[in-house]
């Protein structure tokens, strides 16, 4: 299951492997490294989900209502969340 986790995460950049090539699932990772793969996976499902203003853009310091955000989380949950 793990493995699998990591091949998933690779696949999609949101994780590397070390400078040697490896993946060590047990090394401890700095909070700078894992707000980089936050910030990876945010960016991955914005453009899934279809976070944005239209189809194509994207405005960072705009708002969002309420019911966009619901949808938003209802898409995710759609998508990946397995009952």
């Amino acid at each position: 299951m793990i493995l699998s986790g990591v091949q998933t995460a690779m696949s999609y950049g949101w994780i590397n492997g070390t400078d040697k090539g490896t993946f060590q699932p047990d090394r401890s990772i700095t909070q700078v490294e894992a707000a980089t793969i936050i910030n990876r996976v945010m960016a991955l499902l914005a453009e899934y989900l279809n976070i944005g203003t239209n189809d194509t853009s994207m405005s960072p310091s705009g708002l969002a209502s309420r019911a966009q955000i619901a949808a938003i989380m209802m898409r995710f949950c759609e998508r990946y969340v397995k009952p």
